[in-house]
């Protein structure tokens, strides 16, 4: 038992730390990504306090709450971004996934494996910008212990939902040899459902009824929330919980889903 842990264990390392090193090799990239969403941010807090005027409390944020809320969701967002639906497509049209598929670590724990890797590189990049992202935006320090604690817990379970969304996206590769298009506009509307541009508790109505039971909020908005203080006490249990069912049925949806691609090869490899 303890062989075949440390054997699962030295394949997700392996995995990470190749990723985590290709994140190092692109630092430029990955610098100029954070750099753009600095400009973001300086775009998204002024127009936000033009907005606001001279209004207190908005669906309970005040201005001071919003900018350090729009500052942190666009730094997760640098984090957030995923690179395994593009690995997804690209092994699939050369034929390469044919290898994936065959070694002993599963295609799927590769996946995220990588996409773990990719993150904790980029992480070391975010924290570079976030003193620039602090001069044009707003920065603080959580709302209270609570908030210390639960958002490191809230942000790892909006990483794996968005991680197996970002895998599902790329898994229609095997049905659909250019998804390029169709990735964009996910992506678009993931971005925008996610709250980072407007916070989820102000889309109106019906709107904001289906937005709250959608998976996206749990990648932007929820942790940012959490920092601020706009979810807390027994509300925090209760969404994380609610993150914790969605990563229960994304990762029930793969499963299923890979089963029928996996049969897709088998039947197009002969």
């Amino acid at each position: 038992m303890r062989t075949r842990v440390r054997r699962i264990w030295r394949g997700w390392y392996g995995y990470a730390r190749l990723m985590f090193l290709t994140v190092l090799q692109y630092r430029v990239a990955v610098l100029s990504s954070a750099a753009l969403s600095v400009v973001w941010i300086l775009l998204l807090t002024r127009v936000w306090t033009a907005v606001y005027g001279e209004r207190g409390l908005v669906e309970g944020f005040d201005l001071e709450t919003l900018i350090v809320y729009l500052t942190l969701v666009n730094l997760q967002n640098v984090i957030m971004s995923n690179s395994v639906t593009r690995i997804i497509t690209e092994r699939v049209r050369v034929g390469t996934v044919l290898f994936d598929i065959a070694r002993p670590m599963p295609l799927i724990s590769q996946l995220i494996a990588q996409q773990a890797g990719q993150s904790v590189g980029v992480c070391g990049f975010v924290l570079l910008a976030a003193p620039f992202a602090a001069l044009v935006g707003g920065l603080a320090p959580p709302a209270d212990l609570g908030a210390a604690v639960t958002y490191p817990v809230a942000l790892t379970l909006g990483w794996l939902i968005n991680t197996l969304l970002a895998i599902l996206v790329g898994l229609a590769t095997f049905w659909a040899m250019e998804i390029g298009g169709f990735t964009l506009l996910y992506q678009v509307v993931a971005g925008f459902l996610s709250g980072t541009s407007v916070p989820v508790v102000f889309f109106p109505g019906v709107f904001g009824v289906i937005v709250e039971l959608l998976p996206f909020r749990f990648t932007g908005y929820v942790p940012a929330a959490v920092y601020v203080g706009q979810i807390d006490g027994v509300a925090v249990l209760r969404t994380m919980g609610w993150a914790v069912v969605w990563i229960v049925l994304l990762g029930g949806l793969l499963a299923l889903v890979w089963g029928r691609a996996y049969r897709k090869v088998v039947v197009q490899g002969g």
